[in-house]
């Protein structure tokens, strides 16, 4: 009989809980301003568009910002 994950076989409330992982997104300052100033919800913008990163991200997931410049392509370091 072929077998299937384990998390396959487990009923929904009886899977342990998902630990929260911890994530650090690098984007312009002004780039991340935008999503987070963003009404009436903000939104996240990385990898230039790319939205393969992004679905690995699941509530409860923390997010911190490194902007390593104000602008994107910009030469003024922060």
């Amino acid at each position: 009989m072929p077998t299937a994950p384990i998390g396959l076989l487990m009923p929904v409330a009886s899977r342990p809980p998902r630990v929260a992982r911890h994530w650090i997104a690098v984007a312009s300052a002004e780039h991340a301003r935008l999503g987070r100033d963003h009404r009436p919800a903000g939104f996240m913008q990385v990898c230039h568009g790319r939205g393969e990163p992004l679905k690995r991200l699941a509530p409860g997931d923390c997010v911190a910002y490194y902007a390593p410049t104000e602008r994107f392509g910009g030469s003024s370091r922060l």
